[in-house]
């Protein structure tokens, strides 16, 4: 019979317990937010003590600065894959390949951009630099929509990233009254995201066919 591990944990226990910790923490803040989140929380979310948590990441804030360097990397992978599935679709299909995408990342990019709209309301050097980057990086992909002719030429690629942001992470912000409003449904249910794909999908071919007046 094989004898479990005595003494101190490995390397690489040590490495898969900050990773589970950082995994809950996210979670957790996605949905409470960094000033009501507790370590107790977290620690029991990832199976850990609140003193390892201290132990791996030294405080509170600690953490959170752990939890935003683990967001700016998944927000990479996530538009490596997003990249991945546009640079393999036809012209005509970019903006439905576009909220597909959303949709069909929904699991991951509802704990990220629930994670980022409590950090735009904490503010800081961390949420300025998060935000530039997911600015940035949707900008570059707008740019070759126009050059492949989907969104019009006149239109700033800011002001189109401004609104894909907007559609995005609207319901983040407005899920209070987006459930009231549904007979108590779940704003991110399946049956709820797919009816916000549709509408998603009207208002960035209505963005990208009508620019505003830049008289």
């Amino acid at each position: 019979m094989k004898k479990g591990k005595i003494g101190r944990p490995t390397r690489d226990d040590d490495t898969d317990r900050q990773q589970l910790v950082l995994d809950a923490a996210i979670d957790q803040i996605s949905v409470s937010g960094f000033e009501r989140v507790t370590l107790a929380e977290i620690g029991e979310k990832a199976g850990v003590a609140p003193a390892l948590i201290r132990h791996y990441f030294g405080s509170k804030e600690g953490l959170f600065d752990a939890c935003n360097n683990a967001v700016k990397c998944r927000l990479a992978i996530h538009f490596q894959h997003l990249k991945q599935r546009l640079d393999d679709t036809p012209n005509g299909f970019l903006l439905q390949a576009l909220i597909d995408f959303f949709r069909d990342e929904q699991n991951e990019e509802h704990r990220i951009l629930g994670y980022m709209c409590w950090l735009f309301l904490k503010g800081g050097k961390d949420s300025d630099d998060i935000f530039k980057m997911y600015q940035d990086t949707l900008e570059e992909y707008l740019q070759t929509f126009k050059q492949r002719g989907v969104i019009s030429s006149d239109i700033s690629t800011y002001w189109f990233a401004q609104q894909v942001i907007s559609v995005q992470m609207g319901p983040y912000f407005l899920a209070k009254p987006i459930r009231s409003q549904s007979d108590g449904e779940d704003p991110f249910s399946e049956e709820v995201s797919s009816r916000r794909s549709v509408e998603m999908l009207r208002t960035l071919t209505a963005a990208a066919r009508f620019p505003p007046s830049t008289n």
